[in-house]
């Protein structure tokens, strides 16, 4: 009786009888290279990315049980996951190591570089020659411990006509050019596919790119190189932070910048790059092969063996796994390595079946016949049988139950893969550039588009981070004759609400700060003056791309406290910048407002990024009282720059030198004297940013928060988070100063006197702005025409947002000359408690003060949508602050009864509704107790661990549908485990590619750049679960047509592949 085949799993391998064979002309000797035609590749193609195995096949076999690290053998010894990968075909020593791998058959294609003239396609982040792979030294000392010698010839010995590889290129760039922010973008809050993918609107990153350019040259690489070689500097956040005001060139990083993006193409924000010069980048780059998308190169999975069989020959190996010590559930850098080893390779090359890619075959087929030969020499010594040869009749499988690996060149040259592969082809982001041609420049449309199915890992993750913390208004001081829309002001952005008569304060990112090209210098022997550009030109700085700022605070580690000269320098310049507009404006007698019957000037624009002003911010410092009284004054200026009316108006007898006559322009008036034009002086736009956009900034941006609203501490978190829907991150060491800035500023409890209306139900007095020698109801003569020099109150009580008259910061602020007193009149307003919190919840200090508190918020990743650890779903009060009415609990149970309650589920509730929570103990609140009444409802998922050998794999589906049933009935959900990296992680990434549709890759960085400063880590497993889910998703969308299913699957990537970019991704961090 035959006994049955065992199950294999993943692809099944084409029949040999149906493949036609071709040997390599210069060796008959060596067996003939089977050749794969493109429609059986096809199918074997489709079939690997759709035949996803269960987990328990491939896991814990891709821990690396074949290598020599003892601990991670043994951790999976003996488990269920170990047991059911058993029925696969693993088989395990008793010490854990593998000696029979899993009956799988993946899928590997390799291109052969040797037939690509030229520099090499773009990839991935991995080297791209053998040379490059020695010189580089990056991904390929993660994946073998001994590297062949640099000048060792590489030849494959059988064959005397094998060429030497070609020379090395320059190894690739760290990071690319930073892409500009669309600002017109600001209306779909949060939401990535409209974010992310638009297919006009939007610019993108230059044309240099950290790997291999389409457009390389010798001059454009080095232009490439320099600029991302000084963007790494621009990037970390230094903008001259203590220029005052700003210099013509602010920093040398920009300044590069400037020299390499702005001087060659005119980036716009519309999405369109203007060439201004070097035409060489217009010329069409020569058309590259195509490629396939998660390729591998040669050098990537083969090296040179040291053992050489007969004469002078080469043998070929896989390159060797090599653990890391220690147990580890996240290898990704083993992946590229051992993955191969269990797969068919397919060999491609644009040339079809060239010697080349027949000669690379055969390397292949070495290095498979040497791994099938060592598998079967360990599986005698643990059967302690003698080792047999592995040629025998079966073609796909030996006597054993080893599977026998196949290696096969595609027949097809680059047209027969464009034409009968297409939707293999990659795709990368900003490379569907199309030009047309408008008036006499060439425009250049560098966006992303829907087609484009491979993405840069690190660059995605620092576009998606840029849109999240994009510039937006957190402050807005408005006057009293204004009557803008003031509702959609909170969290604008400049281009979305613009108001000149409106003081504000944004939070953004380094990207939000306005760039502009160097001045060019005069040349020798050649007389033309100087161009320098008015200080009133906002091209770059004006309100339609997103900016219009007047002063640019830099927020970061080491930045000094500016100083009271430093403060009065830089409101000097502002003045000075008044001034001179309205002497401009009066000069200009074809204005539009000399037109009028009460002749106006009109508001300053923004000004020209030269004529910023730039200022330096701590992001954190101890809470010492030396930092308090240096703090302040910084606050306090901020405060009173926003304010409207700041500047007053001017003495009288300074109305001769800015007056004038409006007429012939001589000075001499023909009987009739012009009307004399008003003018009203705009509060200023202040930008508060860091590098990232939410971690420095954080700090400052909530104490102004504290002293211009007059909010608490609890209350300036939640305006930041959920008024002005703004991601923000504070450590928990940072608390107790922002503690101390509280209690200086006494409003403490809600305490404080707001401008605006806010939470709680307190005061709020409408302000109006006088001069320090004029009552706020006695208007001055000519009051609102004209400048004149500020003068500073000697009761520091009447400074708006100061609460503490006697505080010392706000003493050392009075000696600053040419300030401004504000006086508030006594009218106020009642309004009705405007609240989050239920009635039952005695104040926001509750959850604040609660020591479960780290002194952030989950990561909110969609409006309806948080990622968060288990403290923040044991802190049930500061969930109702934050409006959340569901919590799914992975693994990790926060429904946890308080002490002293009886469990049983027929008792009576532990703290009835009218019950007084602090008298019972339960003033902190608990998530079992908020569970039990039907106020949170909760999710709890059990037994799932993040040990690497539990799964979620079947409860994806069940979890998704439940977060979206909340969605659907207007609630807001919280994803938790016990850090918020792994379990919790892999369930957020899984729902958003259901609501979403987005890819897995589009969909990890989405979630990763959301997490903030927390590092999100799905273990192998959960990750590989993902890959399933997305496999899933796309056979629901295609509903059986094959067609579709193809197009729903273009954009995933394949396991090896997949897991070498989060292992690049991850390296940036974890070494």
């Amino acid at each position: 009786m035959v006994a049955p085949t065992p199950t294999t799993y993943g692809v099944t391998p084409p029949d040999p009888v149906s493949l036609s064979f071709r040997r390599l002309p210069t060796c008959q000797s060596v067996a003939p290279i089977p050749l794969l035609a493109p429609s059986e590749f096809s199918r074997i193609h489709l079939q690997h990315a759709t035949a996803h195995p269960p987990d328990s096949v491939l896991f814990p076999f891709l821990h690396g049980l074949e290598g020599n690290n003892e601990a991670q053998c043994s951790f999976f010894a003996s488990t269920p996951s170990t047991a059911a990968s058993a029925t696969a075909g693993l088989v395990q020593d008793p010490s854990g190591r593998a000696i029979c791998p899993p009956r799988y058959r993946g899928l590997v294609w390799v291109l052969c570089d040797e037939d690509v003239d030229g520099d090499l396609p773009q990839l991935a982040t991995a080297p791209t020659r053998w040379e490059d792979d020695l010189e580089c030294g990056s991904d390929s000392s993660d994946y073998s411990a001994d590297q062949p010698d640099v000048d060792r010839d590489v030849e494959f010995g059988d064959f005397p006509n094998d060429s030497c590889p070609p020379p090395p290129v320059p190894c690739p760039m760290d990071m690319d050019p930073p892409a500009q922010d669309n600002p017109a973008l600001g209306s779909s809050h949060m939401h990535p596919l409209a974010l992310r993918i638009s297919t006009s609107g939007h610019a993108s990153h230059l044309s240099c790119d950290r790997r291999h350019s389409d457009a390389s040259s010798s001059n454009s690489a080095s232009t490439c190189a320099s600029s991302s070689s000084s963007l790494a500097n621009s990037d970390s956040g230094s903008t001259a932070a203590t220029s005052l005001p700003s210099p013509p060139c602010h920093s040398s990083s920009h300044v590069t910048f400037q020299e390499q993006a702005q001087s060659i193409l005119g980036i716009h924000d519309s999405g369109v790059a203007f060439v201004q010069s070097t035409p060489q980048l217009l010329t069409v780059p020569p058309r590259r092969p195509p490629v396939l998308t998660s390729t591998f190169l040669p050098s990537q999975l083969i090296q040179p063996s040291d053992s050489c069989h007969g004469d002078d020959s080469v043998d070929w190996e896989f390159k060797p796994v090599v653990v890391p010590d220690g147990i580890s559930l996240r290898n990704f850098g083993i992946q590229v390595p051992l993955y191969p080893t269990i797969s068919d390779i397919v060999i491609y090359s644009p040339r079809g079946t060239s010697p080349a890619a027949l000669r690379l075959a055969a390397r292949f087929r070495r290095a498979v016949e040497k791994k099938l030969a060592q598998r079967l020499q360990r599986w005698a010594n643990a059967q302690g049988q003698s080792p047999r040869s592995a040629h025998d009749d079966h073609p796909h499988m030996t006597p054993e139950g080893f599977l026998k690996y196949g290696v096969y060149v595609l027949d097809a040259d680059a047209a027969t893969i464009e034409r009968e592969l297409p939707w293999m082809i990659m795709h990368r982001d900003g490379e569907c550039d199309g030009s047309t041609r408008t008036g006499s420049r060439e425009r250049l449309h560098l966006h992303r588009c829907r087609s484009a199915n491979t993405i840069d890992f690190a660059q995605r993750e620092k576009e998606e981070m840029k849109d999240l913390t994009r510039a937006s208004e957190i402050i807005t001081l408005w006057s009293d004759c204004d009557d803008s829309d003031r509702a959609h002001a909170s969290g604008s952005t400049t281009n979305t609400h613009w108001d000149p008569f409106a003081g504000q304060v944004f939070l953004g990112n380094s990207s939000d700060v306005p760039l502009w090209a160097p001045f060019k210098k005069r040349r020798k022997n050649i007389k033309e003056p100087v161009e320098k550009p008015s200080p009133f030109d906002s091209d770059t700085n004006s309100h339609s791309l997103g900016r219009g700022f007047d002063i640019c605070i830099e927020c970061h580690e080491y930045a000094p406290l500016p100083g009271i000269a430093h403060l009065h320098a830089a409101e000097q310049h502002i003045r000075a910048l008044e001034m001179e507009w309205v002497e401009r404006c009066q000069q200009d007698k074809d204005g539009d407002w000399m037109d009028a019957d009460e002749p106006f000037i009109p508001p300053r624009p923004p000004p020209h990024p030269s004529a910023m002003v730039h200022l330096p911010f701590p992001s954190s410092q101890q809470a010492m009282p030396s930092i308090l009284n240096a703090l302040f004054p910084v606050i306090q200026f901020i405060e009173r720059v926003i304010t409207p009316g700041w500047l007053g108006v001017p003495e009288d007898k300074d109305r001769a030198s800015m007056n004038g006559t409006l007429g012939n322009g001589n000075g001499h008036d023909h009987g009739t004297r012009a009307p004399t034009p008003s003018y009203r002086a705009r509060p200023l736009k202040v930008l508060l940013y860091s590098s990232d956009g939410y971690t420095e900034s954080s700090v400052p941006a909530l104490c102004l928060l504290m002293a211009v609203r007059g909010l608490s501490l609890p209350e300036a978190y939640l305006e930041l988070q959920v008024a002005k829907r703004r991601s923000f991150f504070v450590y928990q060491t940072e608390v107790g100063l922002l503690k101390k800035v509280e209690a200086r500023l006494g409003v403490a409890n809600g305490h404080g006197r707001p401008r605006c209306y806010t939470y709680g139900s307190r005061d709020i007095p409408r302000v109006r702005v006088g001069l320090a020698r004029h009552s706020a109801t006695e208007p001055s003569p000519g009051s609102g025409s004209y400048l004149r020099p500020l003068i500073l109150t000697s009761s520091p009580s009447h400074f708006p947002g100061i609460r503490n008259g006697t505080s010392p910061a706000v003493q050392s602020a009075t000696t600053m000359p040419d300030g401004l007193g504000v006086q508030v009149a006594p009218q106020t307003l009642r309004r009705p408690r405007a609240s989050t919190l239920p009635t039952f919840i005695p104040d926001h200090q509750s959850w604040f003060d609660d020591a479960r508190f780290d002194g952030s918020f989950p990561s909110r990743v969609l409006p309806f949508l948080y990622l968060g650890n288990l403290n923040h779903a044991s802190n049930a009060y500061m969930l109702h602050a934050l409006g959340i009415t569901h919590v799914v609990s992975v693994g990790e149970c926060a429904l946890v009864p308080p002490p002293q309650t009886d469990t049983d589920d027929d008792a009576a509730p532990a703290c009835p509704p009218q019950c007084d929570p602090d008298a019972q103990g339960f003033g902190q609140g608990s998530l079992w107790i908020e569970e039990r009444e039907g106020r949170i409802k909760v999710l709890d998922i059990k037994g799932v661990c993040d040990d690497g050998i539990d799964t979620l794999e079947h409860q994806l589906h069940p979890i998704c549908s439940w977060i979206e049933k909340a969605r659907l009935s207007g609630g807001q959900v919280l994803v938790h485990c016990r850090v918020g990296v792994s379990r919790s992680a892999t369930v957020t990434i899984a729902y958003m590619m259901q609501h979403l549709g987005l890819s897995l890759v589009e969909t990890y960085l989405v979630v990763r750049s959301r997490r903030l400063s927390v590092l999100i880590q799905p273990n192998m497993r959960l990750l590989y679960n993902l890959l399933g889910w997305e496999v899933r998703l796309a056979r629901e969308r295609a509903g059986g047509d094959e067609r579709r299913l193809r197009e729903e699957l273009r954009r995933a990537l394949s396991w090896p592949y997949l897991a070498r970019e989060v292992h690049a991704l991850n390296e940036k961090y974890l070494s």
